[in-house]
Parts: C-alpha cells; structure tokens; sequence
C-alpha cells in the first residue's frame, strides 16, 4: 500500500496546475502494508482527495508548497497522516465542518476501514490523520495480490 500512495500523490501532484504557479514537493514516508483491494481503494480515494484538495486550495498566493504523507504502523494500528503546509482553513467552508462531497468521500472512505479521522488546521497548514485497525491487513494466505 505505501508504494501504491506513494505513486498516487506524485501523480495528482504532477498532474495539477499548481505545479505551474508554484512548486510543491510532496514527501511520502510509508511502511510495506498488505490491504485487501477494497481497503487500497478505500485508503488511495481518501489520498486523491486530500492531495487534490490541498492543491487546489492550500496553496493560494503561496511561491511554495510542501505535502508529508505517511503510514506507519503504531501499536495495533496503522496510522495514514496527511499534512500540507499551506494556509489551513478559510472562512465558512472548512472541510472540517464541510459537507462537501470530497471530505464526506473522506468521511466515507475512513468509515470504511473501521477508522478514526482527525482534523487540524491552522495557519501553519493542514494535518489529517486516520488511524485504522492494523487487523486490516491480509497475509498472502488470506488473498492479498
């Protein structure tokens, strides 16, 4: 799953017009972990959005940006953080109390994977964090490609 988020963020990061207005680096640091496909979807879909979301909206007026992006394991969980550096939250449409359809796909998606989402924003940029059982996880025996 890491090398699989991993390919994702640099993709949408490559394929946006931020990249043109300013440079965002974005740094993945993620362990080897074996999902079923429909858990990979679950945890790629909530990736896509966030990226999507902090390039189209955390950057505004900015020369540079950077977006962090792990998943370790902690305990018996595993832990998916997202963090940009932009500007946080904006007026009355924070995605934390938002109820537009990338973070109720967020929403969604962590509910999925039996997880806890947590949100922080401030103007020193946007952490989110998702802790989901790290049981998830398949072994080759179970089916995992």
């Amino acid at each position: 799953a890491g090398a699989y988020i991993s390919r994702l963020c640099h993709k949408v990061r490559d394929l946006s017009v931020v990249k043109e207005i300013a440079p965002i680096e974005c740094r993945v640091d993620a362990v080897r972990l074996r999902l079923s496909p429909d858990d990979a979807l679950a945890l790629g879909a909530i990736a896509v959005e966030l990226m999507t979301n902090a390039l189209t909206h955390a950057f505004a007026g900015r020369d540079a940006g950077a977006i962090n992006v792990s998943l370790t394991r902690e305990g018996g969980d595993v832990l998916f953080t997202f963090a940009d550096n932009g500007g946080g939250d904006r007026g009355p449409d924070k995605p934390s109390t938002s109820t537009g359809i990338g973070m109720e796909l967020v929403k969604q998606y962590s509910e999925n994977l039996d997880g806890a989402l947590d949100y922080d924003s401030s103007d020193a940029g946007t952490v989110v964090t998702l802790r989901f059982p790290a049981a998830r996880e398949v072994t080759a025996a179970h089916g995992a490609p």
